[in-house]
């Protein structure tokens, strides 16, 4: 498989050749011959095992923008980094953080790059933090926010408790436990490609203390109140699970609640193509959950709409003419359509359904699986499915299950262009 490098992996490479006298991309060996590096991506399965074999915690933003951080919890060790600071503090103990002055931490002589600054950390020999009354395990890290006088929480957390956590909150914890699996499978390995990737937002890139949200941006996952039985169990018995492709690279595995009978493709969401999708058909969350939903948007929001979707195409300043004084004309829809097709006068436009979704969010569009009918003044949007639609439905998932079927032939089922392999 080509090899695909960062910015530093190169500089490190070229260094490290130079330094030997060899250019960047020869080495020798033991009897002075020359041979090629062999570089592997940190996406590749074996780079991620190295990884974490190094660390198998991961650090998950638990809360944002806080102008004031209370943790509470037994023989707490706090270290704060600006001052190299460290306090011991027996028995029990609420500590607090003033984060509206923090601002001022940008005249230290500090690194300042685009992410947070790392404040304080907090350990405990019990292992655990309540925190906005949920109980945490693990570490509990402080950020200062660059941009503004306000704190991020983050917990560091052993990848297996984090999804016994999470599988309470992104399924269900009392679901069959085979479905469970499935989903942890999932989830494991979108976590540990955001781990490898180090790319939290393109704002912070590289510079972020964590990997992940503990939002739908991400990932959803709780505190040691959500863990089940069930959900212990699903960690466990797929421990180090996760789903590669055929080149042996890991990429994000997404789920959603209900497509609506078939899934998506990646780029039929977001325009960017991941490597091992499929689009599949469900055959099973019809029955589960609300069977059809329907919102209403005016014709003017859909004008709107339309400008906003053309902004930068080069013909977009003669359809906004057109939209101010041309009545709309829609083909008519069926759910199956990827595209809403509209002529505005006698100019046909043709724009992505996950693009109108994209635009009036995900209340008045809960998912990619609908049409539109035209009224007097509005227009109707009916709909199937609950989410973006892309690889893992739980309420299909859910329905395999109950059936019988064991989560790999359900990971088979979803992701026919995957293998389940053991990262640790």
């Amino acid at each position: 498989m080509e090899a695909t490098l960062t910015r530093f992996q190169f500089l490190q490479c070229l260094v490290w050749g130079i330094s030997l006298g060899l250019g960047p991309w020869a080495a020798k060996d033991a009897f002075g011959a020359s041979r090629p590096i062999t570089l592997v991506p940190e996406n590749h399965v074996n780079a991620v095992r190295t990884m974490l074999k190094k660390r198998n915690a991961i650090r998950v933003l638990i809360g944002s923008g806080l102008k004031e951080v209370m943790i509470k919890g037994r023989d707490i060790e706090r270290k704060i980094f600006v001052k190299n600071e460290r306090k011991y503090f027996a028995g029990r103990t609420s500590l607090a953080f003033n984060c509206s002055g923090l601002a001022k931490l940008k005249n230290q002589k500090l690194n300042l790059n685009a992410g947070p600054i790392l404040f304080a950390s907090l350990q405990s020999p019990q292992g655990y933090f309540s925190y906005q009354n949920e109980l945490y395990r693990g570490q509990i890290k402080v950020l200062a926010k660059r941009d503004e006088d306000a704190c991020d929480v983050v917990n560091e957390i052993p990848i297996e408790n984090y999804l016994q956590t999470l599988l309470a909150k992104e399924m269900n914890g009392n679901w069959p436990l085979e479905a469970l699996k499935a989903q942890a499978v999932a989830a494991r390995t979108y976590a540990i490609h955001k781990m490898s990737d180090q790319q939290v937002s393109r704002a912070i890139g590289h510079e972020a203390f964590y990997d992940l949200e503990s939002s739908e941006k991400h990932q959803v996952s709780g505190g040691l109140a959500d863990i089940t039985v069930l959900t212990k169990q699903a960690s466990k018995q797929t421990a180090g699970e996760i789903l590669v492709t055929s080149s042996d690279t890991i990429v994000p595995i997404f789920f959603h609640a209900k497509c609506g009978g078939r899934t998506l493709l990646p780029q039929e969401v977001w325009d960017n193509v991941v490597e091992g999708y499929h689009s599949v058909e469900c055959g099973k969350c019809d029955g589960k959950g609300e069977k059809e939903w329907k919102n209403v948007i005016s014709l003017q929001r859909f004008r709107d709409f339309l400008k906003w979707a053309f902004k930068d195409d080069p013909g977009g300043a003669n359809l906004i003419e057109l939209l101010n004084t041309e009545k709309l004309i829609f083909v008519p829809d069926r759910i199956e359509n990827k595209r809403i097709k509209v002529y505005v006068g006698e100019k046909l436009f043709m724009v992505s359904k996950t693009l109108l979704r994209r635009y009036f969010g995900r209340i008045l569009v809960a998912s990619n699986n609908f049409s539109l009918k035209i009224g007097q003044s509005d227009l109707s949007i009916i709909g199937k499915g609950l989410g973006h639609g892309v690889g893992l439905c739980q309420l299909g998932v859910l329905a395999w299950a109950q059936q019988g079927m064991d989560y790999r032939a359900i990971l088979k089922h979803y992701f026919p262009g995957f293998r389940i392999e053991k990262a640790y």
